[in-house]
């Protein structure tokens, strides 16, 4: 097993190469602590100074069929009408996770009817962000 200590110290420096090495780690250590930090800074200021315009309005469709998460839909439902948006919530009692496979036009056909309606009140609107 004497031979395992010869292959290691073959590739470990000593002296002057071994103090080089260590204070070259610290230092692309603090490099690359720094950038990351530096770009966390930058890419935070750059999302703040230019909000993006919220005129928008988003009509939400909810189908709800699982039992357990009712409740939690529900509260989901009165906090965005709460907030403001248009959401068209329907439950749907004996559905379950896959019954939209063997169920699926009244789930289906009922979207596409909603989405059809659904039209721009004027030209879009983008805002371009420059980083």
């Amino acid at each position: 097993m004497s031979f395992l200590n010869w292959e290691g110290t073959r590739h470990r420096p000593g002296g002057a190469w071994a103090l080089a090495i260590r204070a070259g780690s610290v230092a692309a250590t603090i490099y690359v602590l720094w950038i990351g930090a530096l770009s966390q800074i930058v890419g935070n200021a750059t999302c703040f100074a230019t909000p993006p315009s919220l005129d928008y309005q988003l009509r939400l469709v909810a189908r709800i069929a699982a039992r357990e998460k009712i409740a939690i839909a529900r509260q989901a439902r009165d906090a965005l009408i709460s907030a403001g948006f248009a959401v068209d919530f329907r439950e749907l009692p004996g559905y379950e996770h896959n019954t939209l496979y063997t169920r699926g036009d009244s789930v289906v056909q009922p979207a596409w009817a909603f989405l059809k309606i659904q039209a721009l009140e004027g030209e879009p609107k983008y805002h371009v962000y420059n980083y």
